[in-house]
């Protein structure tokens, strides 16, 4: 007849199920610390913020961020405009 210490797998045993329970209790404390990113307040509504690190962007990346739809229209306008229908500049050179 065998042992039944010898039947269960080793995630079973007692060292193995307190790693464990100690990796979950770390998890849910990291997710605790995550920002809710539809919860803001009045102050802080006018800014973009890193969904992953709950940090604010930067003036500079804000901007781009916000305009970058009207600038690449500009620029393929530009683009259009210059090298293909006027050809003022030559349609091979560095954008």
């Amino acid at each position: 007849m065998k042992s039944d210490v010898h039947d269960t797998h080793k995630s079973a045993g007692v060292s193995a199920r307190k790693h464990g329970e100690t990796d979950v209790k770390s998890l849910v404390a990291d997710f605790k610390d995550f920002v809710n990113p539809f919860q803001i307040n009045e102050h802080s509504q006018n800014f973009l913020y890193c969904l992953s690190s709950g940090m604010t962007a930067s003036a500079c990346t804000a901007e781009d961020l916000l305009t970058y739809v009207s600038k690449g229209k500009q620029a393929a306008e530009d683009f259009i405009q210059g090298r293909l229908l006027t050809k003022q500049v030559d349609f091979h050179l560095p954008i």
